[in-house]
């Protein structure tokens, strides 16, 4: 068995995943040094991933001396991660909602952040002008957004790669005691233009 984008702690099962903690905390950060200090964030159901990155989002804000606000924080625990528009209509809730509006948005997930703009858009308000948004994974579409998306890249066909790679390791060593590995690959941060300085 290998474990793939899951942090199994202790367990001796080899793994395949990234630092979700510290891949959003600098993200968040990135959204700090440029002047923003109200940061809302939006997620879908919890899994052990997502709480990983909300538990990121809520360490860099500490560590700026900024209060966990939970006003702003939307976790739809009714909608899942391959559900069709609900960053959309997430964001349609958040925007006719919330009275003091984030100057910036985080989505625990590019699908999240790529159809919460659409939402921000109907509303006429301007990205990054008037809200700022972020995302997270860097798949294809999202250098082609309007404006192309911020966002953490997540090398997802190298994961596939080395999970395969351990997994052929592990059935090769059937006659003896497999090695376990558990390998943590880096992600970056992918500067475009949904990001702006206040």
């Amino acid at each position: 068995m290998v474990i793939l984008d899951r942090n199994v702690g202790n367990v001796s099962i080899s793994s395949v995943e990234i630092n979700n903690q510290q891949a959003v905390y600098e993200a968040i950060q990135y959204l700090i040094d440029n002047g923003h200090q109200r940061i809302g964030y939006m997620s879908e159901s919890l899994n052990d991933t997502l709480k990983r990155r909300l538990e990121g989002y809520k360490l860099a804000l500490d560590d700026n001396g900024i209060d966990y606000n939970p006003e702003i924080v939307f976790i739809n625990e009714k909608i899942q991660a391959d559900k069709v528009d609900h960053g959309y209509e997430l964001m349609k809730r958040v925007l006719s909602s919330i009275d003091e509006m984030p100057t910036a948005f985080f989505g625990a997930s590019e699908i999240i952040a790529v159809e919460a703009m659409k939402a921000i858009k109907e509303k006429n308000l301007r990205i990054p002008e008037d809200i700022v948004i972020m995302g997270f994974d860097d798949i294809a579409f999202s250098k082609f957004t309007e404006p192309p998306l911020t966002t953490v890249f997540q090398p997802k066909l190298e994961m596939g790669k080395r999970a395969v790679q351990l997994l052929l390791e592990l059935i090769e060593s059937r006659f003896s005691k497999p090695k376990q590995s558990k390998v943590v690959l880096q992600t970056a941060l992918i500067i475009r233009d949904s990001v702006r300085e206040v």
